[in-house]
Order: C-alpha cells, then sequence, then structure tokens
C-alpha cells in the first residue's frame, strides 16, 4: 500500500515549529496541519502502512484517485482485478479492506466474526442523529446484542411461519392490483413492501400506496438513505473534528434537525399502536408485545420507539426491489418466463395459485428468485463493517476500527465463478436446493448461494421472512401473468436501463416500463376468487390505516413529500 506525500518526507517536530512560524502564515500552517495529521494517521493508527494488502497510491489528503461518490462496488470490484481479493483503499484519512472473494469474507467476518462484525464510527448519523440506537449503525456491542434478540423475536424461524399468513393476503392482493392496473407494477410492488413491514412491526397495513402507513415508509425510508451514507457528514470523514466544541461547530445544527425530524417519525408510528394496544383493540404484532416489554428491557418509551422503528427500517425498500428486479430480468428474458410458467403449469395446474408448501416441487422457480439476488442484489456492497481490534490475514495487518467491505457486487460478477456473469441465467442455480439461510451457514464459502442478504453475524435478521415473500411473488406473478418488454406507439421495444438504480447503500431500481398482462380468463378468474376470499380473512389479523388514524404521520407525510431528501417512484 502506497501512500504518496505531497511535500516530501515528513517534517521533524522541529521543522514543523519553525515553518509555521518562519514561512508566511497561511503556507506555514498548511505544513503544520499536514505534519500533524500525517503523523497522527501514519505514525499512530497505521503505524504498519507497508503492511496493509494491497491497493492503488493513494494519499490521506485526497484518498484514493478516482474514488466515486456512490456506486462505490464498481470501483472496486476494478481495483480488485489489478490488485486481488483483498484490497486497500482510502476514503479521504480513511482507511478501507475490501473483501473480494467468498473465501476471503469466509476467513474473516465468519471465522474472525468477534473482530470483523463491528460496523465503522459514524459519529454524525448513529451519535447524533440516532442517539445511539440504531441496529444498523451500533457496534458489535451489548446494546446490538440486545436489540438483535429482540428483533429475532419478530423475524425468527418461528415467527415467520407465524406470519405466512400475512404474506398469502398480501401477495394476492398484489395479485389483484397487478390484474386491474399491470402498468402500475412498480407502485404495487412498492406497496406490498410497504404493507408487509408495517404489518408486521406496528400491525398497520396498507390498501394502497397512499395509505400514510405505505407512503410513510417508503419516504422516511429514503430520507433514512440519503443520511446513511459512510462518510457523508464532514466530522465522519475527519473524526478530528468531533473534538470541535458544539457551540463552534455550526454544522452540527443539521444532525440537531435530523434527530428531531427523526424522532417525530418514531412518534407516529409508535403513538397510534399504543393507542391501539391502551384501547384493547392492537393486533399480534412486534410492537404490540415490545410496548408492554420495553421498560423491563432497559428503555425509556423514546427509546423503544426508536428501536421500533429501526426494526421497520432495517427492512424497508429490500423485498420490493428485489421483485422490481425480477419484472426487470423476466421482461428482458422471455425464455426464462417461458420455462418458469411451465413448470408451474406441470406442478400447481391452472385451478389454483402456487402456495408455500409448492416451494420444494419448483426447483426452477427457486433458481429464478437465486439468480436475481446474484444478478442484481439489493445491497451491492453490503452494510460496512469494522474490525473491533487490529488484526494479521497472512501477511497483510489490518488496523483496529479499520472499515470493511464485503463487495457482493466483485463475487457476484466473477467471471471465474460465474459465466457471462452480466447475463440473468437461473439455469446456474438449478441444483442448489437449499435456503440462503442455510447456504450461509456452510463451512465452504465457495458453495454459497450468493451474498445479497449480507455476512456474519450481521446478516439481514429478516432473511427468514424475506425468503417466503420473494417464494409467493415470483411464483405467483409467474403463474398468473405474463411479463415481457414494452412497446411504444410504433411497436417498438422501450430500452430498459438494467444499470439504473438509485446509489447509496441499497440498490433501487429506477422507475422502468414493462408489459405485464393475464396469461388467460381463467387465471384472472381465480385470482378475482382467491383475493375476495383471504379479503375477509386478513381483517382479523390487522387493520388498513385510513385517514385520522395516524394524524402524526399524515402531517409528516406532508412535511417528508417537500423534503429534498426523499426520493420515490410515486413523489410528485
Amino acid at each position: 500500500m502506497a501512500i504518496t506525500h505531497s511535500l516530501g518526507e515528513l517534517l521533524s517536530s522541529r521543522d514543523h515549529l519553525v515553518a509555521l512560524f518562519v514561512l508566511p502564515p497561511t503556507l506555514g500552517l498548511v505544513y503544520f496541519l499536514q505534519w500533524f495529521i500525517q503523523r497522527y494517521f501514519l505514525i499512530g493508527k497505521y503505524r504498519n502502512l507497508r503492511y496493509l494488502p494491497p491497493g492503488p497510491p493513494s494519499s490521506i489528503f485526497t484518498g484514493t484517485p478516482g474514488y466515486p461518490k456512490d456506486k462505490c462496488h464498481i470501483f472496486f470490484k476494478k481495483l480488485s482485478e489489478e490488485y486481488g481479493q483483498i484490497i486497500s483503499v482510502w476514503q479521504g484519512p480513511n482507511l478501507q479492506i475490501v473483501l473480494n472473494s467468498p473465501r476471503v469474507v469466509r476467513d474473516l467476518c465468519y471465522k474472525r466474526g468477534n473482530i470483523y462484525n463491528d460496523r465503522p464510527k459514524m459519529y454524525a448519523f448513529h451519535d447524533c442523529i440516532f442517539r445511539g440506537i440504531s441496529i444498523v449503525s451500533t457496534g458489535y456491542n451489548n446494546m446490538w446484542k440486545k436489540q438483535r434478540k429482540i428483533f429475532n423475536s419478530v423475524s425468527g424461524a418461528a415467527a415467520a411461519k407465524k406470519f405466512l399468513p400475512f404474506q398469502d393476503y398480501e401477495t394476492k392482493q398484489y395479485l389483484h392490483d397487478l390484474l386491474k392496473s399491470p402498468e402500475q407494477f412498480y407502485l404495487h410492488t412498492e406497496r406490498f413492501g410497504a404493507s408487509i413491514l408495517t404489518t408486521a412491526v406496528y400491525g398497520f397495513r396498507a390498501d394502497d400506496i397512499t395509505d400514510p402507513s405505505a407512503l410513510g415508509l417508503l419516504l422516511t425510508g429514503s430520507w433514512l438513505e440519503s443520511n446513511l451514507h459512510p462518510g457523508k457528514f464532514v466530522d465522519d470523514r475527519w473524526p478530528i473534528l468531533q473534538q470541535i466544541p458544539r457551540s463552534l461547530a455550526w454544522w452540527r445544527k443539521t444532525y440537531d434537525d435530523n434527530a428531531k425530524m427523526l424522532d417525530s417519525i418514531a412518534r407516529a408510528w409508535w403513538d397510534p399502536a399504543k393507542k391501539a394496544v391502551d384501547q384493547g383493540k392492537a393486533v399480534p404484532c412486534f410492537a404490540t408485545d415490545f410496548i408492554k416489554q420495553y421498560p423491563s428491557e432497559g428503555f425509556n418509551e423514546d427509546e423503544a420507539a426508536l428501536v421500533t422503528l429501526g426494526l421497520m427500517l432495517a427492512g424497508a425498500g429490500t423485498t420490493s426491489s428485489i421483485q422490481n428486479y425480477l419484472i426487470m430480468a423476466l421482461a428482458l428474458h422471455p425464455h426464462v418466463v417461458k420455462k418458469a410458467q411451465e413448470e408451474l403449469d406441470s406442478v400447481v395446474g391452472k385451478d389454483r395459485i402456487p402456495v408455500k408448501d409448492d416451494e420444494h416441487n419448483l426447483s426452477y422457480i427457486r433458481a429464478v428468485i437465486k439468480e436475481t439476488l446474484r444478478w442484481r442484489p439489493f445491497s451491492n456492497q453490503g452494510f460496512y463493517h469494522a474490525t473491533s481490534k487490529e488484526d494479521w490475514y497472512g501477511s497483510y495487518h489490518i488496523p483496529a476500527h479499520t472499515t470493511i467491505i464485503a463487495n457482493a457486487y466483485s463475487i457476484h460478477q466473477d467471471e471465474k465463478r460465474y459465466k457471462d456473469p452480466e447475463v440473468f441465467e437461473p439455469m446456474r442455480y438449478i441444483d442448489y436446493k437449499l435456503s440462503a439461510q442455510e447456504y450461509a451457514n456452510m463451512d465452504d464459502a465457495e458453495q454459497r448461494d450468493h451474498f445479497a442478504y449480507g455476512v456474519g453475524r450481521r446478516i439481514c435478521a429478516g432473511l427468514n421472512m424475506a425468503e417466503p415473500s420473494l417464494f409467493l411473488l415470483a411464483s405467483r406473478l409467474l403463474w398468473g401473468f405474463n411479463v415481457s418488454q414494452k412497446c411504444d406507439e410504433d411497436g417498438k421495444l422501450i430500452p430498459i436501463d438494467t444499470l439504473g438504480y438509485s446509489g447509496g447503500v441499497f440498490a433501487k431500481p429506477l422507475p422502468f416500463e414493462a408489459s405485464i398482462s393475464c396469461r388467460s380468463e381463467q387465471h384472472a378468474r381465480v385470482i378475482e376468487k382467491e383475493f375476495k376470499n383471504a379479503h375477509s380473512d386478513v381483517r382479523s389479523l390487522a387493520q388498513a390505516t385510513k385517514d385520522g388514524d395516524m394524524p402524526g404521520m399524515q402531517n409528516l407525510v406532508k412535511v417528508l413529500m417537500a423534503h429534498p431528501d426523499t426520493h420515490f417512484a410515486g413523489k410528485t
């Protein structure tokens, strides 16, 4: 790892004082600051600099040349092709170690999970905005373990089975929505993803994308992600600035404003759920139980509201993004649609829709889902990890508190691992019979199906709930509908930008056009019948929110709609 020095060799302690007082004030200050920062980083934190994993020549002032503001996974992959499976890059003065192969990920994030499952220090986002209560950004400590244990009560394997009736109903409404307005498929998918989460966490579901619960989640998720970029805030890029007193750090007013916004959002969800509990009208969900238990867990009410919001936001946009990527892939690959429908017609028939118990007989559908997660994962480089203490990996030194990036994109697009990796080909996974969780638990990293759900002890906590949703969505969509590329008025195919996705931690596909049509009148009748029968059943499980149910959220939706940091397909 080479670090260039624009002023040559580091100045001695005597020379830097001479420079400060003898040279012109501005130039002298530049010399002094460079000496101080380089001495702090190179001699202190990074004393074994020459033993770092390989990487391009970099400067701790400007970082690694060409380091992009977003879509870093592509940049990392190009560097890995030159420097290897484990590389060093610099985002300004902050060292990042990027892992680009299953073996290195397994060796570090699994076998040494006690070291590599921390989080990068996010002073602005975690300490100032979330006040230290966010399972996404919390370090590998007792607070994280406590929250993870709480979250497992709603997302573990046992809880996931109890939630299947909700997923069954929501996918039936999804089919019905597609039947009525197929051109709005992108928003129908967004509604599904939002309603699943709000039902599981707060007991409120969304009949429509305009329901306050759905809009509130979509807008909050967008607002949150805009603040989630590692290194977005100046205090995180230059940690030494965190020592400046708040009275002098004028830029931290933004953090305070965001913290107030977050509190308002958390209470806008929490208060209606608490009211339902107090009135004896609450339905089974995470909030119903947690409202009664949070004092015994050591939280006050404001903290409990943040914990509950964090659970919902941790899964925001994931399932809907994957499903919309699936529709994108199907529209561009008619042979996949044909093969999937042949399997469904053989196993399920045309008189009923697929159910969860059909999964073990639908190997091609399972392969389609796994290939979607490989081809376009919702998080290309995952949420960053960090080391809790220094470590050595072979001859490479990895300092304590170093950002660790498991770059799923490099693994998924590795030509040695996948022939023609940019091609969508489900047959790659036709012999993969196990769940993503089972493959993630295997000792042989090369046998893992994909890395879309993250790595190590911080693997997606909602994986057990996501997999059934994805199976029901994919199998029922392909059972009931044809999906193809849309044509314009002149009969020409409308191109789909397969690389058109939002930048940031999560890769959400930008809205695109596709043609979706019901396969036959018989399929349409089955969809109508299933939706009608299920609609009455679901009302005993959860209540859709209506105007007036969530007054705080309705007001916040107006604020978030006008906020420059929020973006989603339905925002006008």
